[in-house]
């Protein structure tokens, strides 16, 4: 099982609910949406789970089946959701409390804040586990698989998850 599922793990054992997401971006996005909004997700009782892909689901589900449980995935995997909830269609995965994400929950939460709420300044980065800095050239290039040309600061494969699964085409 993942790191992040392992972390939710630890913090769920007051949990009374639990929002299953694919990984760990999907996971970090919910809970800082959350607290953007003055959620504190833990003191609700409620635990953000990364799955760690899909294939992972109807493991979680037996081990967080005593939980209310809802969902966040990807519309593309519909077919992995369906089948291990053991739906037909996209109206009983949302009475089940399963939503699906146009094109992924990244695109989905960028479309809600919009332009005016997404933050581009420069800020103390800290506190933050892994810093992955590109200057414009760099960026196109890594986006095309042709270089990993960021600056990495921090934690190595956080980053590494970043580069690999999210700039390549």
């Amino acid at each position: 099982m993942s790191a992040s599922a392992t972390r939710a793990t630890t913090t769920s054992r007051a949990a009374r609910a639990a929002i299953l997401v694919e990984g760990t971006s999907d996971q970090l996005a919910v809970e800082a949406l959350a607290r953007r909004r003055g959620r504190d997700l833990e003191a609700e009782g409620v635990t953000v789970v990364a799955m760690g892909g899909y294939g992972n689901l109807p493991r979680l589900l037996e081990r967080y089946g005593d939980l209310r449980l809802a969902g966040l995935y990807d519309a593309g995997e519909e077919r992995h959701v369906l089948r291990a909830l053991g739906c037909s269609e996209r109206e009983e995965l949302e009475r089940a409390g399963f939503f699906a994400c146009t094109r992924d929950l990244e695109d989905e939460l960028t479309r809600a804040v919009g332009p005016d709420g997404m933050d581009y300044a420069p800020g103390d980065l800290s506190g933050v586990p892994t810093v992955v800095e590109f200057d414009p050239g760099s960026f196109v290039l890594t986006a095309f698989g042709r270089s990993n040309a960021g600056t990495v600061r921090g934690d190595q494969a956080v980053a590494d998850v970043f580069l690999n699964e999210f700039f390549r085409i």
